[in-house]
């Protein structure tokens, strides 16, 4: 499927002069501002970068949060004047809370790569991005696109590094968030490492995924040790113009995948006619293809197709005798990339736009089978699950989401046993990007849930901090930037 390229005039940038002569900051008008209103002001390029900061604090700081929680996720949504076509394409920022004492501090800053810093050295627009075609041909020869690592953070080989899919990360200073490098991990990494990883919580491992394209798209399975460089388990050779792959699902036994039917057409891409992001094509009747690697013979993976599908993102996964179950956020097809563009479908009417439902899929290898059940048909995005049940059992997950279409995003904690849904109040007008669990002890639920919330009356963005037990209660504390943050992607927590 193809777009068009959407017209500038009606991109997010800017988009604030369609909300009418309504303050942003007051009530002057009785009518209510629609979802497009609300994250077009959200959906702002970042205004002021700093180091840590003091924040100002609502309620009371748990005593227990000891360390640090970067988020991650697209922030500079035009380049020199020129605007970026789709969400996935932009710069991105990470911000840093560190916690010590009762006490937090704040920063954010955007990530500034080898290929922003010529951009910023020429005061334009040098490279492609995803979606974004380069400003001339010859730039825009080969494929060429910009490494923007604005979707993932992970600590392994003893550095910080925020990350892509397909790229190498970059290597982030935890004090000043600066980019040192972009590294290949002392060789650990040949082309790149996807932005998504799993740990099986009771043997401690890390494991993630690296494209790497070519004549033929090879899959590589990578160990991802925190304290060494990366180690290749096994290598799988997919479908020539395997595009994507984003997240990845693990157990105490298995790793699992979903691939979905894009492929990518990699004459219009290399001879610079589109841009990779926009030459994607979606081929329903060649189905998603269902990956199995047994952890013990990585070497030996069932492999096998069924009815096609897209996800972004799984839940969780665990072994149930010979079955694997994984919990995951399902799309019928991919449109919803259609609806991450920079123009009005980006910020339409919520019931004009796919969404996400929570379904568990049952994998069953020998069968070459896959059964699907609905969990929650609440619209969803960015799950997550307590580091204690990665790749066992769960019950609980949390979710950015809402009861229904017409309510903005928040925290929710979804029972997938029984499908009930508790909602966490932040207040109207707010913003919710993913809850990223803090676990207290091995009980699923002792722990607190971050998120990143703007807020529309003040502009300006703060920490929620949720009691993973009672999150219908809502936050415990608020923790406050002085400026607006726009909604990252993926956040994750380091202890001291």
């Amino acid at each position: 499927m193809h777009a068009g390229r959407p017209a500038h005039d009606a991109s997010l940038i800017g988009f604030e002069v369609m909300l009418g002569s309504r303050s942003m900051h007051g009530r002057s008008e009785a009518r209510e501002r629609s979802h497009g209103e609300l994250l077009a002001l959200a959906y702002r390029s970042l205004e002021r970068e700093h180091g840590f900061e003091p924040l100002r604090v609502e309620g009371r700081i748990p005593q227990d949060l000891q360390g640090t929680l970067y988020f991650v996720g697209p922030a500079c949504f035009d380049n020199h004047g020129r605007s970026y076509e789709h969400w996935f394409d932009c710069d991105g920022a990470i911000t840093a809370l560190r916690f010590e004492q009762g006490d937090a501090v704040g920063a954010v800053r955007l990530i500034e790569g080898p290929q922003r810093r010529l951009e910023r050295a020429a005061g334009r627009a040098l490279f492609s991005s995803g979606a974004t075609p380069g400003p001339s041909v010859w730039r825009r020869l080969g494929g060429r696109t910009k490494n923007t690592a604005n979707v993932n953070t992970i600590v392994c080989d003893d550095r910080l590094l925020t990350l892509g899919d397909a790229y190498r990360p970059f290597e982030i200073d935890p004090d000043e968030l600066t980019v040192r490098a972009e590294t290949d991990l002392h060789g650990g990494l040949r082309s790149s490492l996807n932005a998504h990883y799993r740990t099986i919580a009771s043997q401690g491992r890390r494991l993630g995924t690296a494209l790497e394209y070519g004549r033929r798209t090879v899959l590589r399975i990578l160990e991802l040790p925190e304290h060494a460089p990366p180690r290749e388990l096994t290598r799988i050779q997919l479908r020539s113009g395997t595009v994507m792959l984003h997240d990845l699902a693990v157990t105490e036994r298995h790793l699992l995948l979903f691939v979905a039917p894009l492929r990518l057409s990699m004459p219009h891409v290399l001879l610079g006619l589109r841009a990779p992001l926009e030459s994607m094509q979606w081929n329903p009747e060649e189905g998603s293809e269902v990956i199995v690697i047994p952890l013990d013979r990585p070497d030996r993976p069932t492999r096998f197709r069924t009815s096609a599908f897209f996800h972004f993102h799984f839940v969780n996964a665990f072994d149930d005798g010979d079955d694997i179950v994984a919990d995951l956020v399902w799309y019928p097809d991919f449109a919803i990339f259609d609806h991450l563009r920079f123009d009005r479908r980006f910020v339409s009417n919520a019931r004009a736009r796919p969404h996400g439902i929570v379904r568990r899929a049952r994998v069953r290898p020998a069968r070459e089978a896959v059964e699907l059940e609905t969990l929650s048909a609440a619209p969803s995005e960015f799950p997550r699950t307590g580091a204690p049940t990665s790749g066992r059992r769960h019950r609980y997950a949390w979710l950015s989401g809402a009861r229904d279409l017409d309510a903005l995003p928040t925290v929710c904690r979804l029972d997938c046993d029984d499908g009930s849904l508790q909602v966490a109040p932040l207040g109207p007008e707010r913003i919710a990007g993913e809850g990223v669990p803090i676990a207290r002890s091995d009980a699923e639920l002792h722990g607190w849930i971050c998120t990143l919330v703007y807020d529309v009356e003040t502009d300006r963005s703060h920490l929620a901090i949720l009691d993973g037990t009672a999150p219908e209660a809502g936050p415990v504390a608020r923790l406050w930037f002085e400026q607006r943050i726009p909604p990252p992607l993926h956040g994750n927590w380091y202890p001291r």
